[in-house]
């Protein structure tokens, strides 16, 4: 293969990450958790993959690439690692947390030990004369 077709050919890799992975963080950034996520550690586990396989095997048509610690590939093995433990972390959780304060701007359910719901029954209940 030529080297103009060599470039070409991890160009148009590239570009197909970048272009998946700026699909993914719009996904994740308007709240689609499963196809948001799901494309981003799938973009993320394939530059991985493809990585561990540019240095081992080779890519077709392109030579293997013997330098396994150049900067730029270590630091972005551990991007890719971390946003798939990031992925974990997502699927995993049951729910979202509550922020502390709902629409109506009551405190809910940040008390310990149900201290706001005694505020709220001690409000309620009329006083005593004394």
């Amino acid at each position: 293969m030529s080297e103009t077709n060599t470039i070409g050919y991890q160009g148009i890799l590239f570009f197909l990450n970048a272009a998946g992975a700026l699909v993914a963080a719009r996904g994740i950034y308007r709240g689609a958790k499963l196809w948001g996520w799901t494309l981003g550690v799938l973009i993320s586990a394939g530059a991985l993959t493809l990585y561990i396989v540019s240095h081992t095997i080779g890519l077709p048509g392109l030579e293997i690439d013997d330098e396994w610690f150049e900067p730029l590939g270590v630091a972005s093995l551990l991007v890719e690692g971390l946003s798939v433990l990031v992925y974990a972390s997502v699927m995993t959780r049951s729910t979202p947390r509550q922020h502390l304060l709902d629409a109506g701007g009551e405190l809910r359910g940040s008390s310990p030990g149900g201290l706001h719901a005694m505020r709220h029954a001690a409000a309620q209940r009329p006083h005593a004369a004394p």
